[in-house]
């Protein structure tokens, strides 16, 4: 449908699972990609998508360094003509509870998963208001509302992206730009993050009684990245199956 026709998005996280997916729909609905990843297997997934005729590239990014936002911003730019669409995905898991968590995990955690989407907003903000406007998504976790003892860094970390999505979005508004920015808050996604945290007996749990796939979670942050949603900004998307509400 082109829902993202002449827009710019610019998705970390992108070589695989959910950022791979929020690519590949954005690319579909029209949108010129720039992939971003420490994972240098991006290129592989940029070049699937321009294989299909979809204008994507690919660029390595360590979200905990703000040379390479810089860098990726005037990739952006210089590619594609500007910065419209902002997904901060990319994201590490990391365990511990309060007796047991190591202060190290947690800053390794804190570093990728939280001033990771800090440091991407900070650097978007001035390329977006070039354009007049733009739309920011940050991924968070259900483990953001739904914590478990052992996984304390993880859920802290995502626990602080609601709050600084609330933040930056009322920032935005009060500057008068007209730039949104809200999170989505995934369920289990059958992704190989998942694979690795091997959580016995997730799909019972769900009231849908299925995984999450990353194209659910690509089609609310096509929503939240198009002009459907230009009323929307600070809120929490959740798209989990159920969980959410199985158990409030």
């Amino acid at each position: 449908m082109n829902e993202l026709a002449g827009k710019v998005a610019l998705v970390t996280g992108a070589a695989r699972g959910i950022g791979a997916g929020i690519a590949r729909l954005f690319c579909e609905e029209g949108a010129a990609v720039l992939l971003t990843d420490i994972l240098a297997s991006g290129e592989e997934t940029a070049a699937a998508l321009r294989e299909d005729g979809y204008r994507a590239e690919f660029l390595k990014l360590d979200v905990r360094e703000d040379a390479d936002w810089a860098s990726a911003i005037q990739t952006a730019s210089d590619h594609f003509g500007g910065l419209d669409i902002l997904v901060n995905n990319a994201g590490v898991w990391g365990t511990g509870d309060i007796e047991t968590m190591d202060f190290a995990e947690l800053e390794r955690v804190y570093a990728v998963n939280f001033y990771g989407a800090f440091r991407g907003i900070r650097h978007a903000l001035p390329e977006m208001r070039k354009r007049e406007g733009g739309s920011i998504i940050n991924i968070a976790s259900l483990s953001s509302e739904l914590t478990q003892s052992n996984t304390l860094p993880y859920a802290l970390s995502k626990n602080m992206i609601t709050k600084l999505t609330k933040a930056a979005a009322l920032h935005c508004t009060e500057k008068g730009d007209a730039i949104r920015i809200n999170s989505i808050h995934p369920g289990p996604i059958d992704t190989q993050m998942m694979v690795e945290v091997n959580m016995p007996g997730m799909v019972d749990a769900i009231p849908m009684k299925r995984m999450g796939q990353p194209k659910d979670v690509a089609e609310v942050a096509l929503f939240l990245a198009s002009d459907r949603s230009t009323w929307v900004t600070g809120a929490e998307m959740f798209p989990d199956g159920g969980l959410k509400a199985g158990v409030s």
